[in-house]
């Protein structure tokens, strides 16, 4: 009856049922999901151990689960968006079996990976470690959760690793994510609240304060990506609901460099969307005057970069050296740059200036 109510398929390796304390304990459980053109959804348990309050016992008949405590050792979570999108174009998005109410709740040794190949994205969370209690006025599991992980997708060489820790409200409905701490090789993250939500299709809405080390971070990604330096702050937000994942934001930076473009006392306002970095509105000093305008980098390799920059009060000397260009010249000019192609490939180059 677990099977069909859940669409899919649970095997269980050993039961252990305890039925004067109201508990049962399990090990080697497998449970999956399938989904024609998707990965489908699995769950995998190295052990568990569960209670039922004995309040509980009345509740059953209205498919109510109250549980006094709930203990998960080595759960493994393999999720696909596609799976998500798929079921809930067939109409099972807002399908819940039972409702829920967990008074305890301990997780060790836990691992998620989640797959998206629209973004494309593979992240991976492993050692998650979480507990909880019930908080009856927020009708919600209340606690904290811990964890390391990767981040696989280009730019990148190799997988990004990350360390997270945040507190959590989890209900039927989604999760709210608040006081979270997240830090990567050249970024740390300050997440002030994040809502996951899964009542009507799947829906993510955050912001977070985050600071980055551009040269660090740079030392992560693949050759192609031009040289980058300098550190940005700023405030961002990020949500995904029908259409892509973007996060977008107005960054600070200091003495930031682009190859060989620098800039400081740098503002702009930037968007990431399917793998490109937009930087518009851009305000900032360099090489003795002012430069504004935008630049685009995609991503995708090879990495490809779009400048359409404005400059006055330059000085032209300094203008010479960056294009290495070795001829005496005391003046100041405006200058507008225009160029479109990949550092890494010469033939793709297309500028005008």
């Amino acid at each position: 009856r677990v099977s069909r109510a859940i669409h899919g398929q649970l095997r269980i390796g050993e039961l252990d049922l305890r039925p004067l304390r109201l508990g049962v304990g399990v090990r080697d459980v497998h449970l999956e999901i399938p989904e024609e053109g998707t990965g489908g959804l699995s769950f995998d348990l190295r052990a568990g151990e569960a209670r039922l309050a004995w309040t509980g016992l009345v509740k059953l008949a209205a498919r109510r689960i109250h549980l006094a405590s709930l203990r998960l050792e080595g759960p493994s979570v393999d999720l696909h968006r596609e799976f998500f999108d798929a079921r809930r174009g067939r109409g099972h998005g807002r399908e819940v079996p039972f409702a829920v109410r967990i008074d305890r709740a301990r997780v060790v040794d836990g691992r998620v990976r989640y797959r998206d190949q629209e973004l494309p994205i593979d992240a991976e969370a492993t050692d998650v470690d979480l507990r909880g209690t019930w908080a009856s006025y927020r009708r919600a599991l209340v606690g904290e959760v811990a964890l390391g992980g990767t981040i696989t997708r280009e730019p990148f060489r190799e997988p990004l690793p990350i360390r997270v820790r945040s507190a959590f409200r989890l209900r039927e409905t989604g999760v709210e994510l608040f006081e979270t701490h997240a830090e990567a090789p050249g970024v740390v993250a300050d997440v002030e609240r994040q809502v996951i939500s899964w009542d009507e299709g799947t829906f993510v809405t955050a912001r977070a304060r985050v600071d980055a080390d551009l040269a660090e971070l740079r030392r992560c990604m693949t050759d192609d990506v031009p040289k980058l330096a300098g550190r940005v702050r700023g405030t961002v937000s990020w949500s995904q609901e029908a259409g892509p994942f973007q996060i977008r934001g107005r960054l600070h930076g200091d003495d930031v460099a682009l190859d060989d473009i620098r800039v400081t006392n740098l503002d702009a306002y930037a968007t990431l969307e399917r793998g490109v970095l937009h930087l518009a509105e851009i305000d900032g000093e360099g090489y003795g005057g002012k430069i504004a305008g935008d630049v685009s980098v995609d991503f995708e390799r090879p990495t490809k970069v779009t400048l359409d920059l404005r400059g006055r009060g330059l000085h032209a000397q300094r203008l010479l050296e960056l294009a290495r260009v070795e001829l005496p010249l005391a003046a100041v000019v405006d200058a507008d740059v225009r160029f479109r192609g990949s550092p890494a490939v010469p033939s793709s180059w297309n500028g005008s200036g």
